[in-house]
């Protein structure tokens, strides 16, 4: 399975947070991957009209993907994004 989620940043993190999340697997092991980020500017325009048309850029986000692996089938799974760096 594949987790994505989005980040802005901020003036405390300027540059792209971790990309990492955690999980549980049977019996309680809990498994930490890293995963990717890429960055995503939005277009003024997009933002005022909805037109997405590339030109002055207004900001960026940082998008995140990760992939949980060695899940069973059928089960129920939490997790968390983030770093200790970042915050979860």
């Amino acid at each position: 399975m594949t987790v994505m989620w989005v980040t802005e940043p901020d003036d405390a993190h300027p540059t792209p947070p971790c990309s990492s999340v955690e999980y549980n697997i049977a019996g309680g092991k809990t498994v930490s991957k890293d995963g990717q980020v890429s960055t995503f500017k939005i277009p003024y325009s997009w933002e005022v009209t909805g037109d997405f048309v590339r030109g002055n850029i207004s900001r960026e986000l940082y998008i995140h993907k990760a992939q949980l692996v060695d899940l069973e089938p059928l089960q129920r799974y939490e997790y968390r994004v983030g770093c200790e760096m970042t915050g979860w």
